[in-house]
């Protein structure tokens, strides 16, 4: 008898799980997800926008050179010896003066020690004359020609001091160190190159194209790196007429004062130099714009929070902005992001002003 109650039990427990089942998945069928595009067309179509503004803009072209200080200076060896000392380093200020770089003052050539031996037997014969003198016991005119013979010496030590002894011949910023302590230096070899850098210049090349559209006195900007916006005005200093015969390219210097020392030598960069510029003029993120060039669009915003796709005419380009003669007028709000999701009279949600 008790085998059917079992098999019973077994077909009620299958039977209330299928019940679950179907309930669980009729109830899935009723409560379906709603999609994006229904969540879209209800809330709108998330964008970012831009308020047509006036102000200005500049179309330039971009060269990279190394800002360099406007007077530079290589101190230089004069004599072949080990470099026992660099006091200095690549970004330190120094003044007119300064020790820079210190070489064996063992260096037969230089005769460093022998002068200063000489010079100090001179000041101590000086000495000794200037005693005897002060005594009567001898002329002015030997103590004359014990203070030449000081004088002499002197000049011989600081001769030799010269070549081993190597001073920074004008105030600024050391931007390169060609040598290290423990090094030989050769005659004419480099050591430290100084650049006073209150006035700053970069120096790049142009083709022949480039250098049609620029002439003496034009604005230019040196960014203070090859990653940095940041930048501050100068002036095209110099434009070659004859090109680099092995390059065919043009010379082109550009100037710029530089008082707070922000411009720093020895820095690879970029410069703008600006061969068009136009003042006060309606102007919107280049991002925009849509279609090619001689027929752009946009979208702008209506009052009721709806895209509106306009045809626009464009002026003067960057790569940032465009100019926008004619289609948009200042104050309106014109989408810069998500345009491409949008088709004209959909609904939008502004995400970021």
């Amino acid at each position: 008898m008790k085998k059917p109650y079992k098999t019973l039990g077994i077909l009620l427990a299958v039977a209330i799980a299928l019940i679950i089942v179907v309930r669980i998945a009729t109830r899935g069928r009723g409560e379906a997800t709603e999609s994006i595009s229904d969540i879209q067309k209800r809330e709108g179509v998330p964008v970012r926008v831009e308020t047509a503004t006036t102000g200005s803009i500049a179309r330039s072209l971009q060269f990279s050179g190394t800002i360099e200080g406007e007077e530079q200076s290589v101190v230089v060896a004069r004599v072949m010896e080990v470099a026992r000392a660099i006091p200095v380093r690549v970004g330190q200020r120094v003044s007119r003066g300064d020790v820079v770089a210190r070489l064996d003052e063992t260096n037969p050539q230089a005769m460093y020690r022998q002068a200063r031996s000489s010079r100090d037997d001179a000041k101590t014969d000086l000495e000794r004359m200037q005693a005897l003198f002060d005594q009567g016991a001898v002329s002015r005119q030997a103590l004359d020609k014990a203070r030449l013979a000081l004088d002499i010496a002197q000049s011989n030590l600081d001769a030799a001091a010269d070549l081993v002894v190597l001073r920074a011949p004008v105030s600024g910023e050391v931007v390169r160190v060609h040598l290290q302590p423990g090094e030989m230096a050769s005659p004419g070899q480099p050591i430290v190159t100084i650049a006073a850098s209150k006035q700053v210049r970069v120096k790049f090349r142009a083709s022949a194209e480039e250098r049609r559209r620029i002439q003496k006195g034009q604005l230019a900007l040196i960014h203070l790196s090859l990653s940095d916006t940041s930048s501050i005005e100068a002036a095209v200093d110099k434009a070659e007429d004859a090109a680099d015969p092995s390059t065919r390219l043009f010379e082109i210097t550009v100037t710029s004062e530089n008082p707070e020392g922000r411009l720093k030598p020895g820095v690879l960069t970029n410069v703008d130099v600006v061969i068009e510029q136009r003042q006060d003029v309606l102007t919107v993120n280049r991002e925009a714009l849509m279609g090619t060039s001689g027929h752009h669009e946009i979208y702008a915003l209506d009052e009721t929070g709806h895209a509106r796709k306009r045809t626009v005419t464009v002026g003067l380009e960057t790569a940032r902005r465009a100019e926008i003669v004619n289609g948009l007028k200042v104050g309106e709000r014109v989408i810069v992001y998500g345009q491409n999701r949008l088709a004209d009279g959909d609904l939008v949600k502004v995400v970021e002003s």
